[in-house]
Formats: C-alpha cells, sequence, structure tokens
C-alpha cells in the first residue's frame, strides 16, 4: 500500500537539526571502475581511500566462502572468536579488544559513550582524521582544536594549555592520530609519554592514540602505545 503525504505533511516538512545541516559530508574516493570510465584508464593503482590494494588470501577467500552459509543469521556482536585470535596475535587480553566497523564506529562510541551533549568537549588538533570532529558535532559535543606545530605535528603543549584551562575541564576525550593522516607527521615516545603522564592525574578523562597507520612508521624512536597499556588505566 502507498500512502500520499497529506498537504500539512507537504507544507510542514520534518527539520533537520541545524547541527547535523551544518555538517559537510565526506566525500569519499571515487571507487575504481568510475576511475576506468571517466578518463578512460585500464588500470587504475587506488590510494586515496585507506583500501589495501592486495586481493585477500585464498585462505580468507575460504573462511569468507564458509561464512556465507551462515549469513541468514545475526553474527555474533561480541566477536569472540576474533577477539581471542587478536588477543593472541598482540599478547593482550581479550578484555581490552573492541571490534567495530573501521574505526569510526568506534570513535562514535567513544564519543556518545563518554561525552554528555552539549556540556562535554573534545580535544584534538587541525588537519588531523576528520571522524574525530564529525562524530563529536553529531552528538552534540563540542571541540577543541589546537593548531599543528610548525613541522605539521600535533602541539602537545598546547593541548596541555588546553585542559589547563577552566573550559579544558569540560573535556573528556583527548583524540591523538600517531602516526597523523593527512600530514603524514608523528609523535616520538618520550613526547607521548610525557603527555600521557601529564593527563594521568586527571579526573574524568580518556586519552584515544588512533594508531590507524602505525605498521609504516619506520623511525627509531616511534613506539605503539599498546606497550603501556597496563602502565596506563
Amino acid at each position: 500500500m502507498i500512502v500520499e503525504p497529506t498537504i500539512h505533511e507537504k507544507d510542514n516538512p520534518l527539520k533537520v537539526s541545524n547541527l547535523i545541516q551544518s555538517i559537510t559530508p565526506y566525500a569519499p574516493g571515487k571507487p575504481i571502475s568510475e576511475m576506468k570510465r571517466e578518463y578512460g584508464m585500464a588500470h587504475v593503482t587506488k590510494l586515496a581511500s585507506n583500501e589495501c590494494p592486495i586481493p585477500i588470501s585464498e585462505g580468507l577467500k575460504s573462511i569468507v566462502t564458509q561464512s556465507a552459509n551462515e549469513i541468514h543469521r545475526y553474527p555474533d556482536p561480541g566477536c569472540y572468536d576474533l577477539k581471542i585470535s587478536f588477543a593472541k596475535y598482540f599478547q593482550v587480553d581479550p578484555r581490552w579488544i573492541m571490534v567495530g566497523n573501521g574505526s569510526n564506529e568506534l570513535i562514535d562510541l567513544l564519543v556518545r559513550t563518554y561525552c554528555e551533549p552539549n556540556q562535554d568537549y573534545i580535544l584534538t588538533s587541525k588537519a588531523a582524521f576528520l571522524a574525530y570532529n564529525l562524530c563529536a558535532q553529531a552528538a552534540r559535543i563540542r571541540s577543541f582544536e589546537t593548531d599543528l606545530t610548525e613541522d605539521f605535528k600535533f602541539d602537545l603543549n598546547k593541548f596541555k594549555e588546553v585542559l589547563k584551562s577552566p573550559e579544558g575541564k569540560k573535556v573528556r576525550l583527548v583524540f591523538i592520530a600517531n602516526p597523523n593522516n593527512p600530514t603524514g607527521t608523528y609523535i616520538n615516545s618520550n613526547e607521548l609519554k610525557s603527555f600521557l603522564d601529564f593527563c594521568h592525574p586527571i579526573e574524568n578523562l580518556l586519552v584515544v592514540i588512533d594508531e590507524a597507520y602505525f605498521e609504516f612508521v619506520q623511525a627509531q624512536d616511534y613506539n605503539t602505545s599498546m606497550n603501556w597499556l597496563e602502565e596506563y588505566p
């Protein structure tokens, strides 16, 4: 049955929140098929969307094929088997692992879980991953954004200034991309650990270290924060 909208519904459409309307839509990279059509190319190497250019292995393909037999069922929302595998690989407690549909979902859940709408803040840097501010804005959470240093790094000294300010007491989440996308810069281990020591005594504050690109760092003074999980709660 098709129900036509009444004149009243047409004249008075439901208004989208101004905060949601003000969000700039994310422009994803074009699919390879579209690039080939648009430019008449036979081969395209896509680097714009954080996608792996290497096809999946035969072993993984076999697992995916087997899983298709259960596609009519809801999957395990706790991802138990995957967590156990990750825990063994990374040598951590499986209770420390949370699985999401990409980091975007996890960022969104962190903001909605720990921040009060129209009251709390997140703290991050300009020229960082867009999802931090987008997720905060969608959840009615305000953002502090500091400038980068002259060499395009997160300025942790400015982070400290914000956290020491009266308004900074309303910051619940600090987002640090290390290494950062899109600048390609990183914070070395000493700098980051010093900042964590500064944040350690602050109540009701969670430091989120986004290491989505850590496999690409070759610098000797870089350290993944997984090595500090037991040191900081």
